[in-house]
């Protein structure tokens, strides 16, 4: 337990950045308010307040909203959601250089937020520009390609996720759900968070950019 201290100040991204990371890496990449921001910047866990240009995402794409974070191995990043946007972006997490395209996911949407083991992805929705919509997506991060339907959740909305190597989390309000990463489903109901909120935010102690664990 404790307080938060202060790690530095981000002056680029606006609105809905998505993030990765390695064991070693934080990565920030696109939102932007009013306009579309392409740029992903990269820092260390170890150095407060020090960032770098990390590469770009693809001009031409309204990148604002996209969402907490995307899903990632510990090679790979993958960033995708945004304003009408269904196209994902792959990202070599260990190297400068601007991403390319990895595939679409089921739907353009939003405020989506994934949890991911070292193999496989798991995308929740958000907002489609017209509606809070629930189905769920995967991707095997190795694999260029399409995102494909894992399920749906009973929640709706802007939320968060967490996880471990096994099971993904996604919490809205009060109420928190979980999918099992290596099987295929609807969410399951996993009990209620002690506080409300209208976008969380998940980290978790493990995950596809963490090393062994």
């Amino acid at each position: 337990g404790g307080n938060g201290i202060d790690f530095g100040t981000d002056t680029d991204m606006g609105w809905g950045p998505m993030g990765a990371s390695t064991s070693t890496r934080g990565i920030s990449a696109g939102g932007g308010y009013p306009s579309a921001n392409t740029t992903i910047k990269s820092f260390f866990f170890s150095s407060t307040g020090v960032r770098e240009d990390f590469g770009n995402l693809p001009t031409g794409i309204d990148h604002r909203g996209m969402g907490d974070k995307g899903p990632n191995s510990p090679t790979r990043g993958l960033f995708c959601g945004g304003y009408s946007v269904k196209r994902m972006e792959s990202k070599q997490l260990h190297s400068d250089g601007d991403t390319v395209l990895f595939g679409d996911l089921v739907n353009s949407t939003r405020g989506v937020c994934s949890s991911s083991d070292h193999t496989r992805g798991i995308i929740f929705p958000g907002w489609n520009g017209s509606a809070y919509i629930t189905p769920v997506d995967y991707v095997t991060i190795a694999s260029f390609g399409n995102s494909v339907n894992f399920g749906d959740m009973n929640l709706t909305g802007y939320g968060g996720s967490g996880g471990n190597m096994t099971r993904a989390l996604y919490f809205r309000s009060t109420s928190i759900e979980y999918v099992q990463i290596q099987s295929q489903g609807n969410a399951i109901d996993f009990g209620d968070c002690m506080n409300t909120g209208l976008t969380a935010l998940g980290l978790q102690d493990s995950h596809g950019g963490l090393g062994g664990f």
